[in-house]
């Protein structure tokens, strides 16, 4: 190019420069698309990103939920450990002497720890699907978070999930 022809002494007018600006806007083209394609990943990583936050979140609530229903149960099963530990004092109640205390005792720990636990749950079970319908819309909506967030990225019509 022009490096070839000064050393060849051949001198070159300064008005003759088409080869350079075809080389510069070669370089340029080239530079454009590293630049689109490095936004299109940097774009592609922040949905990933947003997609396993989403998955993290689900997981997390999971979770939680869980921790719910285990505490729940334990309230209730600390209901009957609270009715035995009335027995437990070597009070006198005159119901030593029932033959069917005990087992009528037994009985109504076993009926008050799973009741509740029925009532636990059924407030949990309330709850969740108040938080879950706070929006008001009598639409169908997506199951999970997940979901919305796909089709958002996607642009799928939202009412033919199910």
């Amino acid at each position: 190019m022009y490096l070839t022809e000064k050393k060849a002494g051949t001198p070159r007018n300064i008005s003759n420069h088409e080869e350079a600006e075809v080389l510069l806007e070669s370089f340029s083209k080239q530079v454009e698309e590293i630049v689109n394609e490095t936004e299109t990943t940097i774009s592609n990583v922040q949905w990933t990103q947003e997609i396993v936050e989403l998955i993290l979140d689900s997981n997390r609530n999971a979770l939680l939920a869980l921790d719910l229903k285990v505490s729940i149960a334990t309230m209730g099963i600390g209901f009957g450990a609270l009715v035995a530990g009335f027995f437990g004092m070597n009070l006198k109640s005159h119901m030593e002497e029932s033959m069917y205390a005990f087992g009528a005792v037994c009985l109504l720990a076993l009926l008050g720890s799973g009741g509740a636990m029925l009532i636990g749950f059924r407030i949990l079970s309330k709850i969740r699907k108040v938080g879950l319908s706070a929006t008001g819309s009598k639409t169908k909506r997506l199951r999970s978070p997940l979901d919305r967030q796909l089709a958002r990225l996607y642009n799928v019509d939202r009412s033919g999930w199910s």
